[in-house]
């Protein structure tokens, strides 16, 4: 009889375990939901951040603007201070392009579509960006490079 009760009492706590370790598994996967949930989110608001950032810097130098987001030509002289601030902003706005190009995974196919047009216009139109990529080609990777000039 006391084999009998052992048994019951074995049967109960595997029931009881098997229960439990469901409800972990459960309870994880639902925690991993919230996770990723979380870090898009983060995501989404460090890359509108960025923008915020990157517009203070061009509205408190003006005399860059032009260099980056227009066509105008760089300076000739590469020891200026003129063309290191362009460079600096170039490296800005390229570092901002590879976090958008780093998110689209988590973008909803609209709003990929719009980053993408906005980085490809912006790389087109601008002689300092597409300079800046040549003299540093070894810091992107092709895809990225490949998505800004097709």
């Amino acid at each position: 009889m006391n084999w009998i009760n052992i048994s019951n009492i074995a049967s109960i706590l595997t029931i009881f375990g098997f229960v439990v370790t469901l409800a972990t598994l459960i309870f994880l996967f639902y925690q991993c939901q919230i996770l990723k949930s979380t870090l898009k989110i983060q995501s989404f608001q460090n890359l509108f951040t960025n923008i915020i950032n990157i517009d203070m810097f061009f509205a408190n130098n003006p005399s860059i603007t032009q260099y980056v987001y227009g066509k105008k030509d760089l300076p000739s002289d590469t020891e200026s201070q003129e063309y290191l601030q362009v460079m600096s902003a170039c490296e800005m706005v390229l570092d901002h392009f590879l976090e958008a190009y780093g998110c689209k995974n988590i973008m909803n196919k609209d709003m990929w579509l719009g980053w993408q047009m906005y980085m490809k216009k912006t790389y087109k139109d601008s002689n300092s960006l597409r300079h800046y990529v040549q003299m540093n080609h070894d810091y992107f990777g092709e895809q990225f490079i490949e998505m800004l000039v097709r």
